[in-house]
């Protein structure tokens, strides 16, 4: 159809409303793609699908372990590893742990997972407080559920501590931001 300056608006208006309430409801959604040919560009037609809502379950909290008080760091891999830099010591026993979680959405579908830059930890009375930076996670932050929709996450990072640390259990929070990769 075509318009021109002499047609009112309104009824141009009209027109368009018309048009748009004749197409069939449900039409599928049009994406465009490149053409093997240059400067040519085609549309192919895909219904919307629906995905299941992404959910995130804690397994294990992320645990530095006990230690004593001293100016350094304790890092603990998403891995496993952990390593300890300067005076600090971790007390007989106590292993630090990544922080285990797992994520349940579509099946086979790609996720990203983003983690924050820093958990800020504080004592339960508020005296004291560490952040944990440089978070990693294994696999990488872009992957894809298995068949049933599940996949684990490990998250590890590094817990800064100086020698005027308050003794005591600390702890922090913080939220994983999962979203389907596209």
């Amino acid at each position: 159809m075509i318009f021109n300056d002499k047609m009112p608006l309104l009824i141009q208006a009209i027109i368009i409303l018309i048009l748009c309430a004749t197409m069939p409801l449900g039409v599928a959604l049009a994406k465009t793609t490149p053409s093997p040919r240059p400067g040519i560009m085609q549309n192919s037609l895909s219904a919307p699908t629906t995905r299941k809502p992404l959910t995130v379950r804690q397994i294990t909290p992320i645990s530095f372990g006990s230690f004593t008080s001293g100016s350094g760091s304790i890092t603990v891999n998403a891995n496993g590893n952990h390593s300890l830099t300067g005076s600090v010591t971790l007390l007989s026993g106590s292993e630090p742990e990544p922080a285990e979680f797992e994520i349940l959405g579509q099946p086979s579908e790609e996720v990203s997972v983003f983690l924050p830059e820093r958990i800020a930890m504080s004592t339960q009375s508020g005296s004291g407080s560490l952040s944990v930076t440089n978070l990693t996670m294994i696999p990488n932050a872009t992957f894809k559920l298995d068949g049933t929709g599940r996949a684990r996450i490990k998250v590890g990072g590094t817990l800064k501590i100086n020698t005027n640390t308050i003794s005591g259990p600390y702890n922090g929070y913080f939220d994983l931001d999962v979203r389907y990769a596209y």
